[in-house]
């Protein structure tokens, strides 16, 4: 015969780590542009790229996985952040005369786009009310550099694309 064994929760007892207890997600299916000007432009919240979250302990870790579409007009290059609750949480080292930021891209291409990507695990929110995840961004080039989420800098044409983005985050047991 076969012996059947079962689990009761009472069995089961201190395995709780790593569980996913929650994941949302906001999908960015418009156009933005950022960019036009000789100089930097300073970092703007991407419209759409936002997603919110309550942590249900404040032990918890939340996972950010960022993916965006981006193209360029004229060698146009963007910089990205991502920010939590206004604060910039995934940064590369500061450097005398460089800007830390999470991603940069240079499409290099009227006709191409780019996936920028990014996956962060944050250690170290603390908290058990609501935290909004942004993707913030900049751009430069001389005038009529323009950087695109969801489309390529070149437009014309049945072969110019439109694209979809999206941020999630999961909220990931202790």
């Amino acid at each position: 015969g076969v012996e059947r064994m079962s689990i009761t929760d009472s069995g089961i007892t201190g395995i709780s780590g790593g569980k996913i207890l929650q994941v949302k997600q906001t999908v960015k299916t418009d156009v933005s542009s950022r960019g036009g000007s000789s100089g930097s432009d300073s970092f703007a919240a991407i419209p759409g790229l936002s997603v919110d979250i309550t942590p249900s302990a404040t032990t918890s870790d939340i996972l950010v996985i960022v993916n965006i579409k981006q193209g360029e007009e004229s060698n146009a290059w963007a910089r990205y952040q991502l920010q939590r609750d206004s604060t910039a949480i995934y940064l590369g080292d500061t450097a005398s005369g460089k800007i830390p930021c999470s991603n940069h891209t240079y499409v290099s291409s009227n006709y191409r786009m780019t996936n920028v990507s990014e996956v962060f695990l944050d250690t170290t929110h603390n908290s058990t009310s609501q935290l909004t995840y942004q993707v913030y961004w900049g751009a430069r080039g001389g005038s009529g550099t323009i950087a695109y989420i969801n489309r390529t800098g070149n437009d014309s044409g049945d072969y110019a694309p439109r694209t979809a983005s999206s941020i999630t985050v999961m909220e990931v047991a202790a």
